[in-house]
């Protein structure tokens, strides 16, 4: 037999067929800075519920109870379910990610791209003597095996933080990279480390992280191509 109110299973007949409820429960509380309480936070004060009831209100609140608990049972075994699919799903595509890599490596790295950023601003003295402005060196950046287009931002003048779609890779050493653009981890001038690709936390609207799927199945392609038997003039 459950209280309505508190769902507590302590009560006394108080007639028969009516109940009132004694489970202890907090009643009050005595706040912050008040009384004997000199912390920051309440602290509660303890009686019985004290509600009465019959017994056939008794009897709903016991069956109303193990519904919500065999509810809430069934949920939490289906979130489990469904966090372990997920995880067994990450432990699968990691399997595969390393797997790909360890080939691609063995093979040598095929199927990258070259990447040639500016890698920095040179300002001659024969440009300044026509009063000319300077220029953009280029530079080769590691190369990255391609997996799709994705946001990126980098900021301008002023400090104003500019989004772009930009080709997208993925480095033998591990990053993911603008395929026509310095980032951070190449071997670029400070001023053009700017292009950085969207992180959690940034507003979602403006697109999306690269996903592990779409990692893995660029590194696969990769994989692919090596693997595809070569025919004969």
């Amino acid at each position: 037999m459950r209280c309505p109110q508190c769902h507590g299973q302590q009560f006394q007949i108080t007639s028969p067929g009516h109940l009132q409820c004694t489970t202890e429960v907090v009643v009050d509380a005595v706040p912050p800075g008040m009384g004997a309480n000199r912390g920051y936070t309440p602290i509660p004060i303890y009686g019985p519920c004290n509600r009465k009831y019959d017994q056939q209100a008794g009897e709903a609140a016991e069956i109303a109870f193990e519904h919500a608990r065999q509810s809430a049972k069934i949920r939490a075994d289906e979130d489990k379910m469904e966090r372990k699919k997920e995880a067994e799903a990450q432990t699968d595509l990691e399997r595969r990610k390393y797997a790909a890599l360890l080939e691609l490596k063995k093979a040598g790295n095929p199927g990258t791209l070259p990447r040639r950023v500016v890698g920095q601003y040179e300002y001659t003295l024969f440009e300044r003597w026509l009063g000319k402005s300077g220029h953009e060196v280029y530079v080769d950046a590691e190369p990255a095996w391609p997996i799709g287009t994705f946001r990126w931002e980098w900021s301008g003048s002023h400090g104003v933080d500019h989004v772009e779609d930009l080709a997208t890779g993925y480095t033998p050493s591990g990053r993911y990279v603008p395929m026509q653009y310095g980032t951070e981890g190449d071997d670029v001038h400070i001023l053009y480390r700017k292009h950085r690709i969207r992180k959690p936390g940034y507003d979602y609207s403006h697109g999306p992280l690269p996903t592990s799927v779409q990692l893995v199945e660029g590194l696969e392609r990769a994989v692919k191509s090596i693997r595809r038997p070569k025919h004969n003039d």
